[in-house]
């Protein structure tokens, strides 16, 4: 049982950045390699990457049980919104939807977008984002 909640928390994880990715309405090599990267770091299979995005079936949102989990899974949402040095207005929206989603402090998940709005290389350290939730937590 705790397999299949795992499994299905590693495909929701996945969808959630495809989904971002696409919301510009292209995916860059950046952003699929970056999606990649994440899959595999989570142990799917590029089967587990195609099912996800070219099923017509929606996948079932599924939050980590743990909010560490959460802030991880929201830091590579973060990471992949501004991999491309563009950030649109529905890529923060998402995001923030997103962190919302997953219960993680609305104050957290605005700083870090903040953050990584600010920064000219469109990128928020783990360290930050470990920081700034830490910050907000009590």
């Amino acid at each position: 049982m705790t397999e299949d909640r795992d499994y299905r928390e590693k495909i929701s994880q996945l969808n959630d950045l495809v989904n971002l990715a696409r919301i510009d309405g292209r995916e860059s090599l950046h952003e699929i390699n970056f999606i990649n990267w994440v899959a595999e770091r989570l142990h799917l299979t590029q089967e587990d990457i195609d099912r996800v995005k070219n099923s017509d079936q929606p996948v079932e949102f599924t939050a980590a049980r743990h909010e560490s989990g959460n802030i991880e899974r929201f830091h590579r949402m973060v990471l992949l919104m501004g991999i491309d040095k563009n950030l649109a207005q529905e890529e923060i929206r998402y995001c923030m939807d997103m962190g919302m989603r997953m219960g993680l402090n609305v104050h957290a998940v605005v700083e870090t977008i903040s953050k990584l709005a600010s920064n000219p290389q469109h990128i928020v350290h783990r360290n930050e984002v470990e920081s700034i939730f830490r910050k907000y937590s009590n």
